[in-house]
């Protein structure tokens, strides 16, 4: 990749002007180097040096580096030179701890001059003080949120918030954040604190989704600066600049340390909305692929990072759209995870990303999903809708490990060809979610119609159709007695000859592999 390329290419030069400066002493002492949370607030780097190196004073430094080029940018601790000198970093003193890179240097005047090589921390599970497990309701069963009633009144266990920046960055009420040695001042967020806290209370499995938005332009400093044009839907993260790039990961710190406790806590992270349509979704203006790929993948590793460190078991995703084997707004979802993939182990190994997928119909309009030709049973489909789902299980599976979790984050269907279409698409969508173990959730997207969707046709409520009692029934022991009539609408003889591995059982328990 490009970004890569020019890395490398920075490396190289730092190294031969070292060279040629007469600092070959230090160019050529690189010794290793290891950083991990070993406990509950707690960061330990080690390093191991052939022999001790001659400098200003008799002390190593631990110096955060730059993570695109590695050049230094200032020291955070030290200790006196030996062969395996330790450093030991308390997060409470500052949460950067987590996400800094790291090299250990020696001083020679007033600049730091490397004598290992760089690393991430590893293992930021291990430093979380929140180790609860994840929590898995009774059922797959979810909606998104606008008010708990809605939720109640169906019984859904899973619910989805979006959180756009601008809630966190233009407000009333703020309160100070030091990250890195700088104060950021975020607003309090106390009504998406009420409403998570009250989720929590009553088992209610909780996806947060955070979105880098315009807002009122005060910002636009966290966004690419080749991203910058007004208008757009959601925005890609600076990561270029350095100041942006640590108000980034600092946003992401404190909202961890929000959401991250055991009364208020947020299960599932997901970065950004439909990110592989990056055209559209996520817009990156005038980025490259590579370098679109590549920054998406350090904020994600930024994110990741920020949440698990904090909450150990809490889950963070990408997100995509429903197109897989071609590309209409920036990337197919499989070309996309590919990328993402490869950059993201470039940066650190054993950082494991999951999917929030939506699965929507193709097109929009055609609730009866079952009846269109977009989609096929091959691994290079165009599409991946609820038709075939098991396409991207399977490919999922395969390629990255059932440990790779998959939740079906928002899902939608107009009752434009009539009700007892729509009803027969949530009965069908749901039937092959709770049968298919690598999906643990299946979150419709509104209880009653927005006044903006539709406008353009798309009236996915359920209130006051009879897909409401398809929808509130769905996972209990009563489901197929409000589903039987709807087979003949999908025109199938049995539930079985339309859901790979079908079992009524699987309906109200939660089938899944870990």
């Amino acid at each position: 990749m490009k970004l890569r390329w020019r890395v490398v290419m920075a490396t190289v030069i730092v190294l031969l002007l070292s060279l040629m400066t007469g600092d070959s002493v230090y160019a050529s002492a690189k010794g290793r180097i290891k950083c991990n949370a070993i406990s509950s607030g707690k960061v330990v780097v080690k390093a191991s040096l052939k022999n001790n190196v001659k400098s200003s004073d008799n002390y190593y430094y631990l110096v955060r580096v730059s993570p695109l080029t590695d050049a230094c940018i200032d020291d955070v601790a030290k200790t006196k030179k030996c062969k395996k000198p330790v450093f030991k970093l308390k997060m409470e003193k500052d949460a950067a701890y987590v996400q800094n890179k790291y090299v250990v240097a020696v001083k020679k005047g007033s600049k730091f001059y490397p004598v290992t090589s760089s690393s991430y921390v590893n293992q930021v599970e291990k430093g979380a003080d929140n180790k609860q497990k994840y929590f898995l309701p009774g059922t797959k069963k979810g909606i998104q949120y606008t008010n708990f009633d809605e939720l109640r009144s169906c019984g859904a266990k899973n619910t989805f918030l979006n959180l756009p920046v601008s809630s966190i960055l233009t407000g009333n009420t703020y309160v100070e954040y030091k990250y890195n040695g700088r104060t950021y001042h975020f607003t309090d967020l106390a009504a998406y604190r009420v409403t998570v806290y009250d989720f929590n209370a009553n088992n209610i499995n909780v996806t947060l989704q955070l979105l880098l938005n315009w807002g009122d332009g005060s910002y636009t400093r966290l966004i690419d600066s080749r991203a910058r044009t007004s208008g757009e839907r959601y925005y890609t993260w600076n990561t270029q600049d350095r100041y942006a790039r640590e108000e980034m990961e600092a946003i992401f710190s404190y909202l961890a340390s929000i959401f991250g406790k055991k009364d208020c806590h947020v299960d599932n992270w997901i970065l950004g909305n439909e990110v592989n349509a990056c055209d559209m979704w996520n817009y990156r203006g005038g980025m490259s692929d590579d370098d679109f790929i590549d920054a998406y993948s350090y904020s994600f590793m930024s994110l990741y990072k920020a949440v698990r460190s904090q909450r150990a078991n809490s889950k963070v995703f990408v997100c995509l759209d429903h197109t897989w084997g071609i590309a209409t707004d920036g990337f197919g979802g499989k070309d996309f995870l590919r990328r993402f993939n490869n950059a993201l182990k470039g940066y650190q190994k054993g950082i494991r990303f999951n999917i929030a997928y939506h699965a929507y119909p193709v097109p929009l309009y055609d609730s009866d999903y079952w009846n269109n030709g977009y989609t096929d049973n091959t691994e290079n489909s165009k599409y991946i809708t609820l038709q075939n789902l098991n396409v991207l299980t399977s490919y999922v599976k395969k390629h990255y490990t059932s440990k790779t979790r998959i939740i079906l984050s928002e899902q939608g269907f107009t009752v434009k060809k009539g009700e007892a279409v729509q009803s027969a698409a949530i009965a069908l969508g749901y039937y092959k979610v709770a049968c298919n173990s690598m999906v643990d959730s299946f979150i419709i997207r509104s209880y009653k119609d927005d006044p903006g969707e539709a406008a353009m046709g798309l009236n996915f409520g359920i209130k006051g159709r009879s897909a409401f009692n398809v929808y509130k029934y769905m996972d209990t022991s009563k489901s197929l007695s409000y589903t039987k009539k709807y087979l003949k609408t999908i025109g199938v003889s049995s539930w079985s000859k339309a859901v790979p591995n079908f079992n009524k059982a699987r309906l109200y328990k939660m089938f899944r592999i870990e």
